[in-house]
């Protein structure tokens, strides 16, 4: 097992691995998670944002770290700009 460190923007995002629901980021210690070494499909999603895809390669001798902002759904940007 390789070790997943996610430092998401909102932090409760929900995470799936390899299709497998895992939960939100924030609720694993530390926001670290353990996953299958090899290259795992990572699938990040949160009300009102854009669901993000990534391959990311795990290996056992290092914690691969997901720093990532995810960015809000056209829509939303669309209701923020008609505010202004």
């Amino acid at each position: 097992m390789g070790l997943l460190r996610l430092e998401v923007d909102p932090p409760d995002a929900i995470i799936w691995v390899d299709g497998e629901y895992l939960g939100h980021a924030n609720g694993w210690v530390e926001s670290t998670l353990r996953v299958p070494v090899g290259v795992r499909r990572v699938e990040l999603e949160a009300a009102g944002f854009m669901s993000q895809r990534f391959d990311i390669a795990i290996t056992i001798h290092e914690e691969v770290i997901l720093r990532l902002a995810m960015q809000p759904e056209i829509e939303d940007l669309d209701d923020v700009s008609e505010d202004s």
